[in-house]
């Protein structure tokens, strides 16, 4: 009988011992009535009592069933409906309400619907969490990237006056420069894209062996050096990058550049600024594409006392700052007689403070300025 009992399901379980224990608190309560109320009344009316007993003991009995009736079909409609709501919320991904009867105006379809809700956004909550960790993850592996090529130390150069700024950043953002000696004088490049990421930081970490190569072939002619950057560039394949590569020569103070990028550099005197020659593209071309390097590469003259500046895209491509409103206003803050200074780190340090007021700290960090002067003699 206990096993047939363990067997049952839990719905007929809860019934029987309902039934139980009703009838054993009308039995009891019967019992307590008739001894403590009913008794000193009836006790000289002869029968009375014991059928009196017997029909509250019948109606108890029918009341216990009724009770036990009414639970079991209770609990088979919530069960139901239990059932009902988890068949929702295994399918809360489909368009349950246009297909789903369970899903009307009722209590159970606001119960599923508010249920469903919840799960989605949680569901939307741990997606966006997994996504900005993961994204957090990116930025500090790519910081981790730039920081391996970012600590510039410029070696003395002869008659060469030389700085770049800033000379260390961890900033993903941030672009490759950098400047190496040669046997004329120096040559340098500065070159990032557009957004940042572990590809394309690990393309400007590329660069960076590229130029420590070039430095090892430095007893070359200046000309050959740079063609020989070029077509090195050129020929490790990537898309949208934005790049700036030049050579001076510290004695003639010739500056031979080609540029990919919308801003070519400036060259400030004591009359004006005048601003370099650009390229037809703003990125660097690909693709096996015989180019003529000699037209591509353009020449400017460097006087004693002018300095030539150059500066980074990121500033107007991470910050939607107008470009052409940056070189516009770039221009005329450096025909002011402040940048006439004596030294290239005096004129990067006054335009890293300019655009640090102008345009805010965030701008300032994606910054990165190279400013060559040639000396009086």
């Amino acid at each position: 009988m206990i096993q047939r009992l363990e067997k049952l399901s839990f719905r007929y379980k809860i019934t029987i011992l309902v039934f139980l224990v009703s009838i054993i608190f009308y039995m009891a309560f019967i019992l307590i009535e008739d001894l403590l109320v009913f008794a000193p009344i009836f006790k000289n009316v002869d029968g009375f009592e014991s059928s009196r007993r017997g029909i509250r003991l019948a109606f108890g009995m029918c009341f216990s069933v009724l009770i036990a009736i009414i639970t079991a079909f209770s609990f088979n409609l919530f069960y139901d409906s239990l059932n009902n709501l988890i068949v929702i919320l295994q399918n809360w991904n489909h368009d349950s309400e246009s297909n789903n009867e369970f899903t009307a105006n009722d209590e159970l379809g606001d119960l599923a619907r508010s249920l469903k809700l919840t799960i989605f956004q949680e569901r939307e909550n741990a997606e966006i969490s997994a996504f900005e960790h993961h994204q957090n993850d990116l930025r500090n592996l790519a910081s981790n990237i730039q920081s391996t090529y970012s600590n510039i130390q410029l070696k003395k150069m002869k008659r060469i006056d030389a700085s770049v700024f800033p000379s260390k950043s961890k900033n993903p953002n941030m672009d490759y420069f950098n400047i190496i000696p040669n046997a004329n004088g120096c040559l340098g490049m500065m070159a990032g894209f557009e957004q940042s990421g572990i590809n394309e930081n690990s393309y400007k970490a590329r660069l960076h062996g590229i130029m420590t190569l070039a430095e090892a072939a430095s007893k070359n002619s200046h000309q050959i050096q740079l063609k020989d950057l070029i077509l090195s560039i050129e020929l490790n394949p990537t898309s949208l990058l934005n790049a700036f590569i030049f050579d001076y020569h510290s004695l003639t103070g010739e500056l031979s550049y080609t540029s990919w990028k919308l801003s070519s550099g400036y060259i400030i005197n004591e009359q004006n600024v005048r601003e370099l020659e650009s390229g037809s593209n703003l990125h660097v071309p690909f693709g096996g594409e015989a180019l003529n390097l000699t037209s591509e590469i353009f020449k400017e003259q460097l006087e004693e006392g002018e300095t030539f500046v150059l500066l980074s895209d990121q500033i107007t491509s991470k910050h939607a700052i107008n470009r052409f409103s940056f070189i516009s206003s770039l221009k005329r803050e450096l025909s002011e007689r402040k940048y006439r200074t004596s030294n290239s780190r005096e004129t990067s340090i006054s335009i890293a403070k300019w655009v640090l007021g102008k345009y805010g700290k965030k701008s300032l960090e994606d910054l990165g300025i190279i400013a060559i002067r040639r000396p009086f003699r």
